[in-house]
């Protein structure tokens, strides 16, 4: 590895209070920038005293890949959001194995995450959820955004085997290896941290900075780390993944779908330049579609409803 590593710069914020931690995450893909903006935003709150620490303390990371963020660029060598874990010095062979590294140690201590991202479907901000009760799913619904969606862990397991045809595709030999769905959420759960990944919405859309400015001082309030501001008053729709569906070859969308389109059981969904088409197995949604994806990677994943009961 180059010696000369653009590291991610780090700000901390400390009432001299006990009380939680919260690791604020931005710009773990380069071009998602809408969690940037809104940790900056916060943060200049927090300097100019319109917000106060009530209790606790805020670890900021605006831009967790710096160099592509810089470049405007997803990743430079592999997505930063797999594999997490941290490194023996022989193991590294990526920049981003170095930014791993960097990052673990603040997702180790801190008590609560809040990892912000963006993607290039239109359609709202959603939540990934890791648990469907307790603590953590407390923590969900205080963020004021209606869809949750949960069970990617399960849905990789379930999933039609993935072809092996995206050679531009960095990642396509880890993909492989049963610990590549480990991201900077399921990293930081294993130290005991509530953690979620709030997706703010279309990387292009302005109102993704506002949803991710709200959820920062949402997960602060509940925690008490900052005194409340407004209710939560989103109504919410939970979603099951139930798999994803591999592209196979050259094709397109049937259609341009938006993040949680419905769709029915028998619908056209998508069709191959060879005549092959993909038909919906399910009534339910469509959850983060991709027209543009390559042959090999994630088109779509299935969906489908839950009655979760919000906790009061």
């Amino acid at each position: 590895m180059n010696k000369t590593i653009k590291y991610p710069k780090v700000f901390e914020f400390d009432s001299g209070k006990p009380g939680k931690e919260i690791l604020l995450l931005g710009a773990i893909h380069g071009y998602e920038t809408c969690g940037t903006e809104a940790i900056e935003a916060f943060m200049s709150k927090l300097n100019n005293g319109e917000i106060l620490l009530n209790e606790g303390r805020v670890t900021c990371v605006p831009v967790c890949n710096p160099e592509a963020y810089k470049q405007g660029k997803e990743f430079i060598d592999r997505n930063l959001n797999r594999m997490m874990r941290r490194r023996d010095p022989e193991d590294i062979n990526f920049y981003e194995d170095e930014l791993a590294n960097f990052l673990c140690p603040y997702m180790e201590r801190a008590d609560v995450l809040l990892d912000i991202h963006s993607y290039t479907t239109k359609g709202g901000p959603f939540v990934f959820l890791g648990a469907t009760d307790g603590a953590e799913f407390d923590y969900a619904n205080a963020l004021d955004v209606k869809h949750m969606v949960y069970g990617f862990a399960d849905a990789y397991q379930n999933a039609d085997p993935r072809p092996d045809l995206a050679k531009n595709d960095p990642d396509a030999a880890l993909k492989r290896d049963p610990s590549y769905s480990t991201g900077t959420t399921e990293y930081s759960r294993k130290f005991g941290a509530l953690a979620l990944t709030l997706e703010g919405g279309q990387h292009s859309d302005p109102r993704a900075i506002q949803v991710a400015t709200s959820a920062i001082e949402k997960a602060c309030a509940h925690f008490g780390i900052i005194h409340p501001d407004t209710p939560d008053n989103a109504e919410k729709l939970y979603l099951k993944v139930l798999k994803p569906v591999w592209k196979e070859g050259r094709g397109q969308l049937s259609q341009e779908f938006e993040n949680f389109a419905k769709i029915t059981q028998g619908q056209l969904l998508a069709q191959y330049e060879d005549g092959r088409q993909i038909i919906s197995e399910v009534d339910g949604y469509l959850v983060m579609p991709r027209a543009s994806a390559e042959p090999g990677m994630e088109w779509f994943y299935y969906a489908v409803p839950q009655d979760l009961n919000t906790p009061k």
